[in-house]
């Protein structure tokens, strides 16, 4: 029975050995190009309705670096940065994070008090996110970020995790919803805002458009500054795009320049894989230098607008409200939120 199983598999075996080989002569580089097949990023997706919440490791490092010192105060970068895309605004943990991609940080406060901080690649202030801190007995063999929706009695709630080594940081977001108003032809995009204890500096409103202005479609953001009472920015949405792309161009860039510096170090006689890194910078250089004049003729060529509160503010409301309003001084975009109740004139009436 022994030699018989034997006489069963050895040529099956024989076989199976011949044809990789032939697959191997066929295309001899197909083994060695898996390495390269494999992702340099890890990404998590998580999807509330019709929009896709994500959170990305462009860079994530193979093995997982020493945790940095948490007794200090200061901001820790993430090892390969780590981005966090929503085309929605998310209250986390009472904090409204704006629609857009942000570049994720570790914040040690004053108190050590352990927080993320959220950086918009469009612009605008950075925004502390809070978190809840534990220690794992079990740490991944890499960083780890994700984030996933949980239903809870017909409620949507996302997860945001990040775990670095022994270090694990979660916080919960309560999503906003998407809506839609139209008045006198005017068309305002905005959300249903999640009831919240304050607001940020850099507020998204949604999008406002009206078919007969010189800017068919603007992004509505409010702007509350210290000393300085709120505003609306309207810009074009263009804007914030070029602007995040601009900002993804900068850390490519880093990333060419990084692998240069290491073949340069490793195999200075490369000259042909220099000289293709070389090449890749100078493109990413140019792309970025053009990006960022885009930037400055948009801001040149009235492609941001400001406008100031008409009359006096109203009493406040814990939710933040945003809709369009017929008076008779023309369309008003009226804002309602903890501070007051503010009124923005879009068109006078004729």
């Amino acid at each position: 029975m022994k030699y018989a199983t034997r006489s069963g598999w050895w040529p099956m075996i024989c076989r199976l050995g011949i044809c990789l080989v032939a697959i191997s002569l066929w295309s001899p580089r197909l083994l060695m190009a898996q390495p390269e097949l494999a992702p340099d990023s890890l990404t998590s997706t998580a999807r509330v309705g019709s929009v896709e919440v994500s959170v990305q490791l462009p860079d994530c490092p193979e093995v997982v670096p020493a945790l940095p010192d948490l007794t200090r105060p200061g901001i820790l970068e993430i090892p390969g940065g780590c981005l966090l895309d929503t085309p929605l605004p998310i209250l986390w943990s009472g904090v409204l994070l704006p629609p857009g991609k942000h570049q994720l940080s570790i914040q040690v406060g004053s108190s050590l008090q352990v927080r993320l901080l959220a950086r918009s690649l469009a612009g605008g202030p950075e925004i502390v996110i809070p978190v809840k801190r534990s220690v794992l007995d079990r740490p991944a063999s890499t960083i780890l970020a994700t984030v996933a929706v949980i239903t809870r009695k017909n409620a949507k709630e996302l997860f945001l995790r990040l775990e670095w080594g022994v270090l694990a940081l979660v916080s919960h977001g309560v999503p906003a919803a998407s809506t839609t108003q139209e008045v006198h032809g005017w068309k305002l995009q905005t959300f249903e805002f999640p009831e919240m204890s304050s607001m940020p500096a850099h507020c998204v409103l949604g999008t406002i458009e009206d078919p007969e202005g010189d800017l068919p479609l603007v992004r509505a953001v409010m702007v509350s500054t210290t000393g300085v009472g709120p505003q609306l920015r309207l810009e074009d949405p263009s804007r914030a795009r070029i602007a995040a792309t601009s900002e993804e161009t900068t850390r490519a860039l880093g990333r060419a320049r990084r692998e240069l510096r290491r073949l340069e170090g490793e195999d200075p006689s490369n000259l042909q894989e220099i000289a293709r890194w070389q090449g890749r910078i100078r493109r990413a250089q140019q792309q970025r230098e053009s990006l960022e004049n885009k930037i400055q003729q948009l801001d040149d060529e009235g492609g941001v607008k400001i406008l100031t509160p008409t009359g006096a503010a109203d009493p406040g409301h814990p939710r933040l409200q945003v809709s369009l309003k017929m008076q008779q001084v023309g369309v008003v975009l009226q804002v309602r939120c903890i501070s007051g109740e503010f009124h923005f004139l879009l068109r006078p009436t004729r």
